[in-house]
């Protein structure tokens, strides 16, 4: 008697892992800490590994604006929700009259659609100067509604994270430095936690 043979279908390429909580409610979240990477040039990222760097932070002047970007993505996913952004911020040597205040735009970024806005501009708490020779300085936690967007193979998400105060912002990145790391609460590091609806 000849057995058949029977081919079964194509494994799946990964396993996904979800916890209770996250298929209960039918979405999870993802946390990327940000660093500055300074070879070959100066760029700042997203990441979900804790990174060391030599430099942990960037100066964003006033009405101005840097881009804050995830490594590329090689699965799709359906971003929903609203995104949790956490920043430490602030002024030196800065007169009352001085301030600044942090905001974001998050987008979909590819080479061939540009940027494709994710949410609003939506801005965090103003911190003003306290005189000749001092630093003042805050932590936040921005709430950033965001519209159903689907990222695809290829895109990234982009930070857009800006100044409108009238005075330098000095926003602090990363905490860990070469090993060592700021204990200071004020100094809390760059955490931007994305939500997604699962594909179960």
């Amino acid at each position: 008697m000849t057995i058949p043979r029977v081919f079964s279908g194509k494994g799946e390429k990964s396993i996904a892992t979800y916890d209770y909580t996250d298929i209960d409610e039918g979405f999870g979240y993802v946390n990327y800490s940000g660093f500055i990477a300074e070879s070959p040039a100066a760029d700042y990222l997203m990441t979900r590994q804790l990174n060391f760097t030599s430099k942990m932070q960037v100066n964003v002047g006033a009405g101005g604006n840097i881009d804050v970007d995830t490594p590329i993505f090689n699965i799709t996913k359906n971003i929903s929700g609203n995104a949790v952004f956490q920043v430490s911020y602030e002024l030196t040597n800065a007169a009352a009259s001085d301030n600044a205040r942090p905001t974001i735009t998050l987008y979909k970024y590819n080479a061939t659609d540009g940027e494709v806005a994710m949410s609003s501009t939506i801005s965090g708490p103003l911190l003003s100067g306290s005189g000749a020779g001092i630093q003042t300085d805050r932590t936040a936690t921005i709430y950033v509604p965001l519209t159903d967007t689907k990222i695809k193979k290829g895109d990234i998400i982009r930070a857009t994270i800006g100044n409108t105060g009238n005075n330098t912002m000095v926003m602090n990145m990363s905490p860990y430095n070469l090993g060592t790391t700021v204990t200071n609460a004020n100094h809390t590091k760059f955490i931007i936690a994305i939500p997604s609806k699962l594909i179960l």
